[in-house]
């Protein structure tokens, strides 16, 4: 796994010069572990052209979404690590 997130590049021309953003790997652990995660049901849409595509936003006239609003970061490390060592005796 880590050979693979040293394989992305890095991000310089963004503030925060974030190598890697795990917000798909979250999404993902959250759905089969939804307690490491806290949430809360808006209405919301998201943006489908511009600079901005993908970009979600809350709106009054959008659909139901729920949102992350906080996330336990020791409980989502140690599950990727558990699911990790889980993979790895399946060979």
């Amino acid at each position: 796994m880590g050979q693979g997130y040293a394989l992305v590049p890095p991000l310089e021309h963004f503030e925060t010069n974030s190598t890697y953003y795990l917000w798909d790997v979250l999404n993902t652990v959250a759905s089969e572990y939804p307690d490491i995660v806290s949430t809360k049901q808006v209405q919301g849409d998201v943006l489908t052209t511009g600079p901005g595509a993908g970009r979600t936003f809350e709106t009054a006239t959008g659909r139901p979404i729920t949102l992350v609003t906080e996330v336990d970061q020791q409980a989502f490390f140690d599950q990727v690590d558990d699911l990790a060592k889980r993979a790895s005796t399946l060979n």
